[in-house]
């Protein structure tokens, strides 16, 4: 049997684990990954026409800088990102809007949108970089006990043992309610129905977030398909009965609302891809963190997808808790006391309240159809398109750079 000695122990092994997984290796210290499945992209380029994953991740300037420098940002996933050099915000039914460009504030990108499947592939094919990482793969965990002197997991395969163990298991995360860490939760009401769809015009990097009536309607870069057609990927936020609706219509019918709600902004749209609806809610954890035991990612919140921002997050609550454990580790400090791990809550909190309350402003905003909020949100709009001082600020921390 397996008896594993080690600093730090990650359960879970997406995109956020991963993350983790990269930013301590980088820096030396020895950590674990727990995963409930089977890792891939240990070796090997990834085919091209995989990207047609419906779920599609935008990844952010900063986040793509902070994956270089974890060494993961190679030709292959650059080959399978769509560069996402603009974005169109624009209040639905109205005229206003706004539009974030990166050439016209000095940047070659706003982004990137890439299959969330590649990416989890590109960060564990990367991890053969670090000797200090170890990945243990059908991990299904038997008990765990966080004590004075350390962290205890039981596994099928054996014992691991470590000073703290980091949460990387999704929203509401068990590990964290297992030990008593709250969560506040928010149901919009709403569903996001996710698609590809193609279109006639070229989309030049161009992504768009329209604030209708029904819901935010969002058509994010994608690269072409083998065929040569040129795809968005769609998600779409509607209330249960409007994304039902659109479930079980013709992919012609859906392809027509989607064309229509847009504006036709590309052109005549086709489905070529399933749909798939996901449920619309905002989580919070009462604290990032417990004895012995740290938060990162959607086990610390999960946001409106509105802003885009969610696995960004994610990935800065991995460099900042592995820079703090590393800086004890240095010292010589125990990385699993209170002390130390408030100090990770502390660096992560203000960023990831701030980015919550100004999602879930905006998407309150602009649910209210009423003649008040209708005419605040579009003298908002005008603003944001009019002071270009503003907008970069604003641009900016969209692309995880400091304002």
């Amino acid at each position: 049997m397996m008896d594993d000695r080690t600093q730090v122990i990650i359960v879970g092994g997406g995109l956020a684990g991963l993350g983790v997984a990269h930013a301590l290796g980088g820096r030396g210290v020895s950590c674990v990954v727990l995963e409930r499945g089977l890792m891939h992209g240990s070796s090997g380029a990834m085919p091209r026409g995989r990207d047609s994953d419906l779920r599609q991740t935008a990844v952010s300037y900063g986040s793509q800088q902070l994956m270089t420098s974890w060494g993961v940002w190679d030709e292959h996933l650059a080959s399978a990102a769509c560069k996402m050099t603009s974005i169109c915000v624009q209040d639905g039914g109205d005229s206003a809007k706004t539009v974030f460009s990166a050439v016209e504030h000095g940047y070659e990108r706003l982004g990137s949108i890439i299959a969330q499947s590649l990416l989890r592939e590109g960060l564990a094919r990367g991890l053969s970089r670090h000797s200090s990482v170890r990945v243990i793969e059908e991990a299904a965990i038997k008990t765990m006990t966080r004590g004075a002197d350390g962290v205890e997991v039981v596994l099928e395969q054996g014992t691991v043992r470590g000073a703290v163990v980091v949460a990387a298991d999704g929203r509401c995360s068990p590990i964290a309610q297992g030990a008593s860490l709250g969560y506040y939760t928010y149901d919009y009401g709403q569903q996001a129905v996710v698609a590809v769809m193609a279109h006639e015009k070229p989309h030049e990097g161009l992504a768009c977030e329209l604030f209708l009536p029904q819901g935010t309607l969002a058509l994010l870069p994608m690269a072409d398909d083998e065929a040569g057609r040129h795809r968005s990927s769609l998600v779409w936020s509607l209330g249960h009965e409007a994304a039902q609706a659109m479930l079980a219509c013709s992919d012609d019918i859906f392809a027509e609302q989607v064309a229509y709600y847009s504006e036709s902004l590309f052109g005549p749209m086709s489905l070529v891809s399933k749909r798939q609806t996901f449920p619309l809610t905002l989580t919070r954890a009462g604290a990032y963190v417990g004895d012995r035991l740290a938060l990162v990612g959607d086990a610390c919140r999960s946001l409106h997808p509105l802003a885009g921002q969610g696995i960004n997050l994610g990935w800065r609550d991995g460099e900042a808790l592995a820079k703090v454990i590393h800086e004890a580790h240095t010292l010589g400090l125990d990385c699993g006391t209170q002390a130390i791990l408030r100090r990770y809550e502390k660096a992560r909190y203000a960023d990831s309240l701030a980015l919550m309350a100004a999602t879930h402003g905006l998407n309150r905003l602009f649910a209210h159809r009423n003649p008040l909020s209708v005419a605040f949100r579009r003298c908002a709009v005008r603003m944001f398109a009019q002071v270009m001082p503003l907008q970069q600020k604003m641009m900016r921390y969209g692309m995880g750079m400091s304002a």
